[in-house]
């Protein structure tokens, strides 16, 4: 998993030290000096090209690369008078009455001293310190659902991006974006829903050794590509579950972020002033982590006792308050990258409890299902527990794979007891994941194993208290690259828990990109998958990306 905030380049501008000054200068004279030595052009300097590598966990590494002819180098002259003819006693060379002595191969090089010239400056584009408004996203796709089963027969889906970008100077510059997204489905349970929200908007202050963004941002720490252990400060959109990429399940959120960059480190500081709970889908939506119609929440079992409160009863969501605030130290090395991370978060993504007044009456008389209702005007909350996250990751390449591990330990995790009781726990996530190419570099595979345990749980527990996993992706590309077939699936090991979602996208007509996908959902009534495994799903998509 790699931030989300985009790619910003900073160019670096290399110090010369006072000895290199000094040898400028005196080229220079050389040069404009009448017979002074000119500058053969087959050593005219390399300029310095500078590289932004971005990794898949927003880290930079700053590579500097020089032409293969090196710095140039300059002759200044030749010892003695200069001439071809001239005379060439002295240290190095023979006295020419000396005519024994004979001398093999190519004469001696004369002595050379290189000067490190500055590079030139690249051309500023006229436009380049305009604002820039238009379209930055546009897609559309429509879904049928093929299972008899399901309580909707389409699922469809549009969505547009506008942002405007104005660099006002070499060290400052501004964004300000919106997004609309639409729902439409259709079926038993039909409805239309069209909201506006902003996206990445900013001001952004930049120079070689650190970056400064104040605004709405998304942030995505971590280094495994989709469920990454460490990402506790972003803000989940499952307004239509895991249909999308990881990156496209994200929404910003205002925060202050300092980015310093000392050498290979990288110290990245988050502070998130106001909560912002995660995106949800429509209650009437078939993405609903509640069902109403099944008296289910996505998660837990089946349980004929909370099954009518959840159908009847009341929703409300704790939703509001701080946000909260993390560090990440980076490094970023040659064959070994790493990190650490220490935050004080809230869960985005809601944890549903019963109201204690509710539980009291229920435990009482679990068949007088009225008096529970009656007990409290609120049913279930929708929580967003804060817990401290300390963690870590790692990635190394070997000869033919790119590995990522990822671990983190949370203070305080919910969970339900038997007895619809809250309680809290410690918990720790791990995913040990890599990326090969299996025999031919146009096929690409991703492959993790992840676990999930609640440290110290007892028995009777609601929750899973141990959850193991393999997923990843599979993709391809063919024809020229235009193109491209893709496999996402995730599989619990544990228990039944299953997802596949195959798709074909053709990349010839750019920048526009068609694509055939299919979802499968599977699994035991507790498995997040299991809990969808009435909405199978075909979708037909186009999205442009400017």
């Amino acid at each position: 998993m790699t931030d989300a905030s985009g790619i910003h380049r900073t160019r670096r501008t290399a110090h010369r030290g006072a000895a290199g000054l000094v040898a400028l200068l005196l080229l220079l004279l050389a040069c404009s000096a009448p017979g002074g030595a000119a500058v053969p052009e087959a050593t005219q300097p390399a300029a310095f090209a500078w590289t932004d590598a971005f990794r898949s966990d927003g880290s930079r590494s700053d590579e500097r690369s020089i032409g293969e002819t090196g710095i140039g180098e300059t002759v200044i002259g030749e010892l003695g008078s200069g001439e071809p003819g001239g005379d060439r006693s002295g240290a190095g060379y023979p006295d020419r009455e000396d005519a024994d002595v004979l001398e093999f191969g190519p004469p001696t090089a004369p002595p050379t001293t290189a000067v490190p010239l500055p590079a030139p400056e690249p051309a500023v584009p006229e436009w380049a310190d305009r604002p820039r408004l238009g379209i930055e996203r546009l897609r559309a796709e429509a879904g049928g659902l093929t299972r008899s089963g399901a309580r909707a027969d389409g699922s469809h889906y549009l969505h547009g991006t506008v942002a405007a970008e104005w660099p006002i100077n070499a060290q400052w510059s501004a964004r300000l974006a919106a997004r609309v997204d639409s729902y439409i489905q259709t079926g038993d349970t039909d409805f239309e829903r069209t909201e506006a929200d902003y996206g990445e908007s900013f001001l952004r202050y930049r120079d070689p050794s650190r970056r400064v963004t104040l605004g709405a941002q998304t942030v995505v720490w971590g280094r495994v590509d989709e469920l990454p252990p460490t990402d506790r400060l972003s803000v989940q959109d499952i307004s239509r579950y895991v249909l999308d990429d990881v990156e496209d399940r994200r929404r910003a959120v205002a925060a202050v972020r300092w980015e310093e960059f000392i050498g290979e480190y990288q110290a990245d500081l988050l502070y998130i002033p106001f909560f912002r709970a995660a995106e949800l889908p429509p209650e009437d939506s078939i993405w609903s982590p509640v069902d109403r119609r099944r008296g289910r929440i996505i998660g837990q079992p089946e349980d004929p006792l909370l099954a009518p409160l959840v159908r009847d009863g009341h929703f409300i969501a704790d939703d509001g308050g701080r946000g909260g605030w993390g560090v990440r130290l980076s490094r970023t090395g040659r064959a070994f990258d790493h990190a650490i991370t220490l935050q004080d978060a809230r869960q985005s993504l809601p944890y549903y409890v019963l109201d204690p007044r509710v539980r009291a009456a229920l435990l009482a008389d679990p068949t007088d299902i009225p008096s529970a209702l009656a007990a409290s005007p609120t049913t279930f909350e929708a929580r967003h527990p804060r817990t401290w996250v300390v963690g870590g990751d790692v990635g190394f390449a070997t000869e033919r794979s790119t590995w990522r591990i990822e671990a983190a330990w949370l203070s305080d995790q919910p969970a339900t007891t038997d007895d619809l009781r809250l309680i809290t726990l410690e918990a720790v996530e791990w995913v040990v994941g890599t990326e090969f190419f299996p025999g031919d570099r146009e096929v690409r595979m991703n492959l993790h194993l992840a676990g999930r345990h609640l440290l110290d749980a007892p028995q009777a527990l609601l929750d899973r208290e141990n959850v193991f996993s393999v997923f990843g992706d599979v993709e391809a590309s063919f024809a020229r690259d235009r193109w491209r077939a893709r496999l996402r699936f995730f599989q619990g090991l544990d228990e039944g828990d299953t997802y596949l979602n195959p798709r074909i996208s053709f990349l010839g007509w750019e920048p526009h990109e068609l694509s055939l996908g299919y979802y499968y959902f599977g699994g035991e009534e507790r498995a997040l998958n299991g809990f969808h495994s009435d909405h199978d799903l075909v979708t037909l998509g186009w999205t442009v990306q400017y």
